[in-house]
């Protein structure tokens, strides 16, 4: 299902043209990238989650949080990602954005939003927005690094050009005018540099983003004249960029036994938690999906009992993939339950799948589900910690 929804959006974006003879708003143009940035709700026209995002394009001003803030507060629907295509801009504004970014839960990813005409033989007529290679650099990387996911390329968005880039900042007169009272007169009672304030104003962001403080070093690799765009090996191993959506593995007990769960890191998804246990009644080994369309993103487990509905069977089937190995399941297969306002979607392993589990180092689980707005879709890493867990919650039912 996902791959086909795939295909169709890439079919889409190749087939199509961008819609440049057409009464296309400045927003989606290319002068957009030079204007002071702007916040705006897109999609690609699909049902899936990932064909609708934010945009945010241009300029970053050291108000600009204050944008984005005003812009969540008045479009409270699902928006699982910040799109960002920006030349940068005011440092402290970057940061500014970057925190408001991480505080509302949302992921970020680099490229630029176009309108695309659809229809050759009706020009004009129907226009849908797509994602092209973009770039976010100097202040706008900073900004990029508040995603609580964060990703150059995806599955969804095949952006192989995309640029993020670093370089070293100055500050003139106007610099202590951006920052609080108090703060500006601290740094003008230091001896401090101008290049020395603003790496330590970096390396406190990095350290409250839990963002590896190597990425310093991308800065000190160019001038303020000049940029660094750091390999994909760099950004991988300096966690700027997120190889999975999910948190590591734990082990919660529950009942007698235990349950081994995965947490999902952006609460704006529908898909929140991948949690696997056995059960003591036939020792069944079960995976579980937890789905949460509620504004205050709970999570949790809960096996049938008197406050959850009788399971019954899903109208849609679902897949499993483990290391590349992908299991279907017919929906006769797939159980849903409900508690509150949680849904619970269940199947049982086969044994074989559930012993390729415990020593798995990446699963995938894929659902379609209408009023998750397309596809559930989680994809997680399992390692030492993470196979012990689910190995201990196949042995210790509940």
């Amino acid at each position: 299902m996902v791959k086909a929804a795939l295909i169709v959006l890439i079919t889409l974006c190749s087939s199509a043209a961008v819609a440049s003879n057409c009464n296309v708003e400045k927003k989606y143009t290319n002068s957009a990238f030079s204007m002071p940035m702007q916040f705006f709700n897109a999609s690609s026209g699909g049902n899936a989650s990932q064909a609708q995002w934010i945009v945010g394009v241009g300029v970053i001003e050291a108000s600009t949080d204050i944008l984005l803030k005003k812009y969540l507060k008045n479009n409270n629907s699902y928006r699982p990602r910040l799109i960002l295509h920006s030349p940068g801009g005011s440092l402290i504004g970057g940061l500014r954005l970057g925190t408001a970014i991480r505080e509302a839960g949302i992921s970020t990813l680099v490229g630029q939003t176009k309108k695309y005409d659809v229809e050759n033989d009706y020009p004009c007529r129907t226009l849908v927005d797509q994602v092209v290679n973009g770039e976010c650099s100097s202040s706008c990387a900073y900004a990029f690094l508040g995603g609580v996911m964060r990703e150059i390329s995806t599955e969804w968005f095949p952006l192989e050009r995309n640029k993020l880039g670093f370089h070293q900042f100055w500050f003139t007169e106007s610099f202590s005018k951006s920052i609080a009272a108090k703060d500006a007169k601290v740094l003008q009672e230091t001896t401090l540099s101008d290049a020395q304030i603003a790496m330590g104003l970096v390396a406190e962001y990095l350290s409250l983003m839990n963002i590896d403080a190597r990425v310093i070093s991308f800065a000190a690799k160019a001038g303020p004249d000049s940029m660094h765009y750091p390999s994909f090996q760099e950004l991988s191993e300096t966690q700027v960029i997120t190889q999975s959506s999910f948190g590591a593995w734990f082990i919660e007990p529950y009942q007698s036994g235990l349950v081994a769960a995965s947490r999902e890191l952006n609460p704006l998804t529908p898909i929140q938690q991948i949690t696997t246990y056995c059960r003591v009644r036939d020792a069944s080994k079960v995976l579980m999906i937890t789905s949460d369309f509620s504004k205050t993103r709970e999570t949790g487990f809960a096996e049938p009992t008197s406050n959850v509905s009788n399971p019954k069977k899903s109208e849609y089937g679902a897949s499993v993939t483990i290391d590349g190995f992908e299991f279907v399941f017919p929906s006769e297969m797939v159980k849903v339950a409900t508690a509150d306002k949680l849904h619970f979607y269940r199947v049982e392993l086969p044994n074989a799948l559930a012993e390729k589990l415990v020593l798995a180092k990446q699963l995938e689980v894929k659902l379609n589900s209408p009023s998750s707005f397309g596809f559930h879709y989680g994809k997680t890493s399992l390692g030492n910690t993470g196979r012990k867990s689910v190995a201990l919650s196949f042995k210790n039912c509940v």
